[in-house]
């Protein structure tokens, strides 16, 4: 799961269901109306057969537009 809140918005962005972890990558689009925004990230994990969830990660802040995308790394 991605999430991308808004505060300024009071407003939440959600991806519940992306790519598989072996992609290593994941998209959440978010409108050209909120250019200029501040976004506070998290990101989540569920497995396969849904039995298991991750807590959510805080990934950080960042102002929409003002940055390239973000590329995460992470070994599990």
């Amino acid at each position: 799961m991605l999430m991308a809140y808004l505060p300024k918005q009071e407003t939440a962005l959600f991806m519940y269901s992306g790519p598989r972890r072996t992609e290593r990558e994941a998209t959440l689009n978010v409108p050209k109306s909120f250019l200029g925004e501040d976004i506070e990230t998290y990101i989540a994990f569920i497995s396969d057969d849904r039995t298991m969830i991750s807590r959510s990660i805080y990934t950080g802040k960042l102002t929409y537009g003002s940055v390239k995308p973000l590329l995460m790394d992470h070994s599990f």
